[in-house]
């Protein structure tokens, strides 16, 4: 399954085969830098259960493949998880 794929109908399982994908194929060949948009949409989507799976494979990602860095840290601002919380 390619990481499209996986970001289209992310699940908070899916975070160490990500992970594991790019690290083993790197940020180009995984796909990761071409469809990190994707990521960053379900970061930031009303859904509670698709925004913190989208979490946890940022966190993921930004922890294990320090390279991913440089296309991951979009994500982080279309991430509304944090401010949901606070504002209960």
């Amino acid at each position: 399954m390619s990481l499209e794929e996986k970001f289209s109908s992310l699940k908070i399982d899916d975070a160490t085969s990500i992970v594991e994908l790019v690290k083993s194929e790197g940020v180009e060949k995984s796909g990761l830098s071409t469809n990190v948009s994707i990521l960053a949409a379900r970061c930031g989507s009303n859904d509670d259960t698709e925004a913190l799976a989208a979490l946890a494979t940022l966190k993921a990602l930004a922890e294990s493949v320090p390279v991913a860095q440089v296309f991951t840290k979009e994500c982080f601002a279309a991430c509304k998880c944090f401010g949901r919380a606070s504002s209960n």
